[in-house]
């Protein structure tokens, strides 16, 4: 019915509707189900190859939207929905949809929208510019804002703070900004244009996309937002976001979406045991395979070794940075002196992931 294979991909919120999509696919001939991801990753043009996106409908108060999961897949759309009046095809269509199926329905009715798909867009998959890593603090004062500064520095990245508090990036760099990525929230497509315009040049050469000025912002960032951001970031070359400590929806989405989420911890059992929850939080979102550990002040004297750390965590360490209190005073008294930093333990011990944020 199909000429050759046809490599579909399942983005659905709900695994009962994902499965029933998937089952609905994979009784056509023709048709090979490549996956079921989450919208978050949808939006973030996470997608592994395929050739059309079938789309769970988020609804009219959904987040993401459904605009924006059509747009991160960046693939012929069809959207399938448990009630499709008129206003959905509207939606639908609007967003850029080649189609809307009815749930439920029969495998022809899908074969049908699929021929219809494939014959109206060609695939429209691009590789990344850049990659975009995501750090977060396991808990308050395991140095996640230093990492990140650290990383973007030695990768030549853009970096982004998504932290939401009240010590903004900005001020920590003497940067003076008038407009933040809550000036962004509403852009839509012209989202990627927004965030160069908004973003800051350092003396040092560090570009800088300023915060929600505060956790009250920060909160009240839209949800898919923070997804469709990593997307533009990535078109855009390397970025490394400071997602605090994921204590914001926005953050922790950022932190899903990114290609690597690197969780900040101390060596001490609070900070890995809130790193432990931290990384079930992400992993929830459908990225625990691209989250690893950054040990940050490890000394031989440190209240846990490395192997417990990874073990009570739960995913690989990435880095060991050592305790070196004199490199610190880099950023002492609220104002960051990049000529010193990062100091010679965190670029030693962040270097290879340096290498791989700027690929």
């Amino acid at each position: 019915m199909i000429a050759p294979v046809v490599r579909c991909l399942v983005v659905a919120a709900d695994p009962l509707l994902g499965a029933e999509m998937t089952a609905l696919a994979d009784d056509l001939p023709g048709v090979q189900v490549v996956g079921v991801v989450a919208p978050l990753r949808a939006v973030a043009g996470r997608l592994p190859p395929c050739d059309v996106a079938l789309l769970a409908d988020p609804g009219e108060r959904g987040g993401p939207a459904l605009r924006q999961l059509v747009a991160g897949c960046g693939r012929p759309a069809v959207v399938l929905a448990r009630s499709a009046g008129v206003d959905t095809y509207r939606r639908a269509l609007a967003a850029g949809a080649r189609a809307v199926l009815p749930l439920p329905a029969v495998p022809a009715a899908l074969g049908d929208v699929l021929v219809e798909a494939t014959v109206a867009g060609a695939n429209a998959a691009t590789s990344p510019a850049g990659r975009v890593t995501a750090v977060l603090a396991a808990k308050g004062g395991t140095g996640a804002t230093s990492t990140a500064l650290a990383l973007a520095r030695l990768a030549g990245a853009t970096l982004v703070d998504m932290s939401g508090s009240w010590a903004s990036l900005a001020a920590l760099l003497g940067c003076r900004s008038e407009r933040s990525l809550a000036d962004l929230a509403h852009v839509g497509e012209g989202l990627a244009a927004a965030v160069a315009s908004a973003a800051i040049e350092h003396p040092c050469g560090l570009r800088l996309v300023p915060g929600p000025a505060g956790p009250e912002i920060a909160a009240a960032l839209p949800g898919g937002f923070a997804a469709a951001l990593v997307r533009d970031l990535r078109a855009g070359g390397p970025a490394v976001v400071d997602a605090g400590g994921g204590a914001f929806a926005a953050s922790r989405e950022a932190a899903a979406a990114a290609d690597r989420a690197l969780v900040v911890v101390t060596p001490d059992a609070p900070a890995a045991a809130a790193g432990r929850d931290l990384v079930t939080t992400l992993a929830r979102a459908g990225s625990a395979d691209a989250i690893r550990v950054i040990v940050n002040r490890w000394s031989r004297r440190s209240e846990l070794s490395l192997r417990g750390i990874a073990r009570t965590v739960g995913v690989p360490i990435a880095a060991v940075v050592r305790d070196d209190a004199d490199a610190l005073d880099a950023l002492a008294d609220g104002r960051a002196r990049l000529d010193r930093w990062p100091g010679r333990m965190q670029t030693v011990a962040l270097r290879e992931l340096a290498a791989e944020v700027s690929p």
